[in-house]
């Protein structure tokens, strides 16, 4: 009986430890999956943009995006987005960007994020809806030019509407309301900062993991 009772627990000894090993493992392996990345310093303070006080580093400091500059002999831009557009003076791996607002300031927005491809604008990502004070966009594109587009959105995200009643907070009706849901949808958007991140560099996080 003690023979066996020793030959058991040797069975689940040899069974068991390792089983308890794998999904250790594992569990750290999902852990690190869904872990944040290690960023990159901002690229956005690198770059210059053509409205500086998106990326002077400050909150303090906000602007308006603006409207979408007129190329002689394209179609003009009828549409509501406004731009701000950051340029490198090198190819960038861009992984996130972040537009960050004043509480003040904030307002549904829509979102698409375009970068130069030869000669020609390419939208590469879009957003719609975001509400937050700061809208946290992942992609995966290496531009050396970002036009950030930003426009008032009709929606959010969760399809509530984003304007309920006019900037004077009462309701309007028929063309009135119309006209006024317009004119509030064409006011271009105020932002704080645009902040642009990539991932950092292996050697600069074995560096700081010292």
């Amino acid at each position: 009986m003690l023979r066996r009772g020793v030959m058991k627990r040797v069975f689940v000894a040899i069974v068991f430890v390792p089983l308890l090993a794998l999904l250790a493992m594992g569990c750290s392996l999902m852990k690190s999956a869904l872990s944040e990345p290690e960023w990159s310093g901002n690229y956005a303070l690198e770059g210059e943009c053509d409205i500086p006080q998106l990326n002077d580093g400050s909150m303090y400091t906000t602007a308006q995006t603006h409207p979408p500059e007129y190329v002689r002999g394209e179609q003009m831009d009828d549409s509501r987005f406004s731009d701000a557009i950051i340029t490198f003076k090198e190819p960038k791996d861009v992984r996130r960007i972040v537009l960050r607002r004043r509480s003040e300031d904030s307002v549904p927005v829509d979102v698409d994020i375009v970068v130069m491809a030869g000669d020609e604008w390419q939208t590469i990502k879009e957003a719609r809806g975001e509400v937050g004070d700061n809208v946290d966009i992942r992609l995966k594109v290496v531009a050396d030019k970002l036009r950030i587009r930003v426009q008032r959105a009709t929606r959010t995200a969760k399809g509530k509407a984003a304007i309920a009643k006019s900037s004077s907070g009462g309701e309007t009706m028929g063309r009135g309301r119309a006209a006024e849901l317009e004119r509030l949808l064409r006011e271009p958007v105020k932002l704080a900062e645009i902040e642009v991140y990539g991932l950092k560099a292996k050697e600069e996080s074995q560096t700081s993991g010292t």
